[in-house]
Order: structure tokens, then C-alpha cells, then sequence
């Protein structure tokens, strides 16, 4: 037998172990860290995923991870092909204005879109885009499914620890209730996620609210028109010169749209009128229950709105949150263009607030379950993950000893004297032998 044959016959014969028993042995808690490593690899997360994933199932044990794997419902939906789908339209995705965040920005088109936002760079997209860069104990909640309910009183709870700051918190809406006891309500009649309407409605109207929550938008569109403004403090206005009338669009008062549904368009102009049709068309099941479908009350605009959420996208495999900014499971019936942000940062931002709502209620170590989705074509997902054994950054030949001693533990018959570390034998030791070794194990 040459020495390849053995060298891949004692490494099969004890990888096994190898997972079982640990390749990282600095403590119980790392051997937990691999039993669970090898868990997620056997559940579907590559090995890149599952790297992080096994960490954080250390801190959050009951926390449930899912993979889902886009090319596996379509072989055609490779990394590359969705990030090349959500980067051919500039509008699709946008950064904001803010000089915080000129970093993400494409510059080479300017400030031309909604209220002066930049179109976002490829590579910002790509990073937005790639799952891996969030598998953190904060930033998770991006992936978590908001398509269960939580139990109106604990939901109420987060809400209100969500909405703090903001002009919702002290709301008092015309049916008695609070903003965040009407959204934990709304939560379990239609079984969804309240925090996360409450992180959406906060992303939405931001601390101090818009035109679009106060119930006097058809007037500031009436001034809008009637002074011809093009920009205003708040960003980019584009009021047009022509058709319309100040009657017609001050009869949008007393119309509420706290989601910004329907709310886009070049300039605030455009995004207030799109919102206001939508609140004015309203939601046409409850027209009966309701007098009329129109949003024309303050708890029909945040009701209205979390029913479209509902019926438009989380019933539609945009479950979470990652989800509603970028649209790739191919089950849904609007991929890509059908999506609920044009902010890049939409589903990172709000995954901040859930998790911070998460921890102040002291639940973040619930049993929460998390879709995570799955590419084929993506960088990294080599068996070299594993190969920075002492977790030093580097991947040098003290992790080639290790990793040969460990082998030698479990009783490979591996002879670290005479068999070299440097596996492919071009004078040195890096990833590349390390990544070898491990395919031999396959």
C-alpha cells in the first residue's frame, strides 16, 4: 500500500472519532462546540455556517437553527446568480443619505432615488446578502421566523422595550389602547410576530414619526405642490409642478399608513402620495366590520398594515427578516423584485432592535427558531474552516501538529516522524495541506 492509500485509510478510520471526540481539545465546553459542529454539518449548514453556528448553540442551547437552502429548491439559484438578480436595478437596493454610511454607497450614480438615497455598492450587497456575516448572537434575529405568535402579555412587554423613545411609546391610539398592546393583540389574531411589527413600524417612522403616521399628510403634500418644493429638511422632495389640486390632495388627511406600504417613488413627494393611496384603498376585508376599507383611524393604519405584512409576505416565504429585504426562496411568487425594503441595512437594523428587546425582557434564551439560507457558489466553504485548529487567525504548522496529534489520539495510524505535514509537498505548510488532509477524511 503507498503512502497515499494508507495515509487516506488511517484518516478515514479515525475522522470519525475525530468529530465525535473533538478537533478543538481546550476544554468540555469545546467538545460540545464539535459534537454540535458535526450536528449542523448533518442538518445541511456547509461547513462555514456551521463553524459559527456551533459557537452561539453553545451560549443559546435551545436555540433552533434551520438551513434553508435556496439552490437546492433551484439548482440555478447560486450565490452569484442571486446577488447578480439583486444588483442589475440600482433602486432595489439603497443607503441611506447619512455620511455614516457613505462607505456602502455607489457613488458613480448620486443621490437620485426615493428621498435622496444612494443606490448601495455591489460589494455592499454582496455583504448584506451573505448570511455567514450575521450568524452572530445579535444579528441572528434577522433569520428569525416571525411566523408564530407570542402570548399577548410577554408580546406587549417587547413591544413597549421596542418602541421606547420613540413618539409611540406614550401613544394613546383612538381605540384606547397603547401602540404596544395593540400590536402584541394584532400579533395573536393573525399569528405572527408582534416584536417584529414593532421593530418594523420603529424602522418605518423612525423616533419622531412622518407625515404618514400624524394623520396631516394631505396638507403637507397641499404645500408641497402649492410652493413647488424641491427639497426640504427632511431630503429630497420633487413636488411636480402640475396635476393636482390643494383640495385634492389635503382630502388625504385623516388617513393613517404606519408601515409605509405602498410608500416609494423618486422624492418624499411621490413616497407620501404612494403611501396615502394605499391607506385611502385601505384593506378591503374589513370594509364591512369597519364602515368603509380605508385607513381613516390611527389603529386601522397599524392594523391594515400588519395584515398586508401578513397576506403579502410572510405568507408568501418571507418569514423573516432577511427575507422581506432580500426575496430568494423560490417558492415565493414575486423573487426579487417583490421585496418590502430598499434599505441594504433594512433587516440588519431591525434584527438590532429585536435582540435588544429580546434581552431587556430576559428571553433571548427562548427557544427561537432560525431560517437560515443556504448557497451553493459561496467562498469559504472549503473543509479549511476547520483549520485554524488553535483559533489563533492563522492557519500555520503549529495547526498541522495539532491536528496530527489529535488524529494520533483517537488511534489513526498516522506517524507524525516519517508522514509530513506537508501533504502536497511544495515546501511549506498552510491551508492548503490542512484542507487536503481533511478531504482525505471524506
Amino acid at each position: 500500500m503507498n503512502a497515499g492509500s494508507l495515509l487516506r485509510t488511517a484518516v478515514r478510520s479515525a475522522f470519525a472519532a475525530v468529530l465525535s471526540f473533538g478537533i478543538f481539545f481546550t476544554s468540555a465546553r469545546a467538545v460540545t462546540a464539535a459534537d454540535s459542529f458535526g450536528e449542523l454539518l448533518e442538518a445541511g449548514f456547509p461547513p462555514s455556517y456551521a463553524h459559527k453556528l456551533s459557537a452561539l448553540r453553545n451560549d443559546y442551547p435551545a436555540w433552533r437553527f434551520v438551513p434553508l437552502n435556496i439552490s437546492a429548491m433551484s439548482s440555478g439559484y447560486t450565490f452569484t446568480y442571486v446577488l447578480t438578480k439583486e444588483t442589475e436595478d440600482p433602486e432595489t437596493n439603497l443607503v441611506s443619505p447619512s455620511a455614516a454610511y457613505s462607505k456602502y454607497r455607489d457613488n458613480s450614480l448620486g443621490a437620485i432615488y426615493d428621498g435622496g438615497w444612494y443606490s448601495a455598492s455591489d460589494e455592499a450587497v454582496r455583504y448584506f446578502l451573505d448570511p455567514r456575516n450575521f450568524l452572530d448572537g445579535e444579528r441572528i434575529f434577522m433569520f428569525e421566523d416571525i411566523s408564530a405568535a407570542m402570548q399577548i402579555t410577554e408580546a406587549e412587554q417587547i413591544c413597549a422595550s421596542i418602541l421606547k423613545g420613540t413618539f409611540m411609546e406614550k401613544l394613546t391610539l383612538s381605540n384606547g389602547k397603547t401602540v404596544a398592546r395593540y400590536l402584541a393583540e394584532i400579533g395573536a389574531e393573525l399569528g405572527i410576530s408582534a416584536p417584529f411589527l414593532a421593530a418594523r413600524i420603529r424602522l418605518e417612522q423612525g423616533v419622531g414619526g412622518s407625515p404618514l403616521s400624524g394623520g396631516s399628510c394631505g396638507t403637507v403634500l397641499a404645500q408641497y405642490y402649492k410652493n413647488g418644493v424641491q427639497r426640504d429638511e427632511r431630503g429630497l422632495v420633487a413636488a411636480p409642478s402640475s396635476g393636482y389640486t390643494e383640495s385634492e390632495l389635503k382630502s388625504y388627511d385623516g388617513l393613517y399608513n404606519f408601515f409605509n406600504i405602498g410608500a416609494s417613488g423618486t422624492g418624499l413627494f411621490n413616497i407620501y402620495l404612494g403611501g396615502m393611496n394605499t391607506a385611502r384603498q385601505g384593506t378591503a376585508e374589513k370594509a364591512g366590520e369597519w364602515g368603509g376599507a380605508s385607513w381613516n383611524t390611527d389603529w386601522k393604519g397599524i392594523y391594515g398594515g400588519a395584515l398586508c405584512l401578513k397576506n403579502k409576505y410572510i405568507d408568501d416565504y418571507q418569514n423573516t427578516l432577511y427575507l422581506q429585504k432580500f426575496n430568494v426562496d423560490p417558492r415565493s411568487r414575486r423573487n426579487f423584485w417583490g421585496q418590502y425594503m430598499q434599505n441594504v441595512m433594512g433587516a440588519y437594523t431591525e434584527s438590532g432592535s429585536v435582540s435588544a428587546a429580546y434581552s431587556a425582557a430576559g428571553i433571548k434564551y427562548g427557544a427561537f427558531t432560525f431560517l437560515i439560507p443556504v448557497y451553493s457558489g459561496m467562498s469559504g466553504d472549503e473543509r479549511e474552516v476547520l483549520c485554524d485548529i488553535d483559533r489563533n487567525g492563522i492557519v500555520d504548522a503549529k495547526d498541522a501538529e495539532l491536528l496530527c496529534s489529535h488524529l494520533a489520539k483517537t488511534g489513526a495510524l498516522w506517524d507524525k516522524k516519517t508522514v509530513s505535514v506537508d501533504v502536497n509537498g511544495d515546501g511549506k505548510v498552510d491551508n492548503a495541506d490542512l484542507v487536503t488532509i481533511l478531504r482525505y477524511a471524506k
